[in-house]
């Protein structure tokens, strides 16, 4: 699978520790899309980013070839689970469309961090 990364899982040590055959493709560009801080990490005690779409915006990141193995684990670190509603996960898959320096559009899967209620995005 091509997962558009963001955020931190940009950083290479921590994609390393959750997925250790990820193969870096390249800097891609998501396109009216903007990062944001949608909700509170308990275990980092920080904001964590999201993307939202956003017209006029876009967010860069890093496209990682991953193995079903790194998908296993990259899910278990986000709070993914297939057989649960979308509203219990921390985040939610998508499919986007990015560009991909120095390379053609490629559509590939990124994630979506689940909205608090209470939280208002607001693109950065």
């Amino acid at each position: 699978m091509l997962y558009f990364a963001y955020g931190s899982n940009m950083d290479p040590e921590q994609m390393r520790e959750r997925c250790p055959n990820a193969e870096v493709m390249g800097i891609a560009l998501l396109q009216e899309h903007a990062l944001c801080f949608s909700r509170l990490s308990r275990n980092r005690n920080c904001g964590v980013s999201s993307i939202e779409r956003h017209a006029g915006d876009h967010t860069w990141g890093v496209v990682y070839r991953l193995s079903s193995d790194d998908i296993v684990q990259l899910d278990k670190s986000e709070g993914f689970r297939a057989d649960r509603r979308p509203d219990e996960n921390a985040y939610n898959r998508m499919e986007v469309i990015v560009t991909l320096m120095l390379q053609p559009k490629c559509r590939l899967t990124s994630q979506r961090r689940r909205m608090a209620p209470q939280c208002r995005t607001r693109p950065i």
